[in-house]
């Protein structure tokens, strides 16, 4: 077991370390894949238009309280509307604002 002095002192340790790395960190803060390339392509517009029917699709299903789920199954489901607005946000929505920023603010809601 260690002492709070021992775990402040190791903590301080990690800090300076990683603040050392932090502008070489930084330099160049686009993800790269191993071949050099940008990630930004990786996102194809037949893949951009797969997304955002899946948000559409979540967006049709979405129950008038907000709440995602099958009316049956989950219904209203914390964890599933959580999913579901993260998916939304991930899509670069916002809460109210956006396409789907009012479904974003009722699943939030």
């Amino acid at each position: 077991m260690s002492s709070r002095r021992q775990f402040l002192a190791h903590g301080g340790g990690l800090v300076l370390g990683l603040w050392k790395s932090a502008p070489r960190l930084l330099a160049d803060n686009r993800e790269r894949l191993p071949d050099g390339s940008d990630t930004k392509k990786l996102i194809t517009p037949e893949a951009q238009k797969a997304i955002d029917r899946g948000l559409d699709y979540l967006v049709r299903h979405q129950h008038d309280d907000g709440s995602f789920g099958d009316k049956s199954q989950y219904y209203g489901n914390v964890a599933i509307t959580s999913l579901a607005g993260l998916a939304l946000m991930a899509g670069g929505h916002q809460p109210g604002r956006g396409r789907h920023g009012k479904a974003v603010k009722a699943a939030l809601q």
